[in-house]
């Protein structure tokens, strides 16, 4: 059980450290004037927080719904 729980803290770590980096894109495209021509970098992040929190959300759901 101890080895499955390092696992599901290294994966939770993990999915912290993404969702953080991909909102720190964000918020710098969003404060930097120079960066509203490049549009793609902030869509790629947030299509990604977006389907990533949607992941979340489902496997939070109780079962059968």
């Amino acid at each position: 059980m101890g080895e499955a729980d390092a696992i599901f803290d290294e994966i939770a770590t993990y999915l912290t450290n993404t969702l953080t980096e991909q909102r720190r894109v964000l918020r710098e495209s969003w404060q930097d004037p120079d960066s509203a021509a490049q549009t793609e970098e902030p869509r790629l992040a947030l299509r990604q927080c977006r389907e990533i929190t949607e992941r979340l959300l489902h496997m939070s759901a109780p079962a059968g719904q």
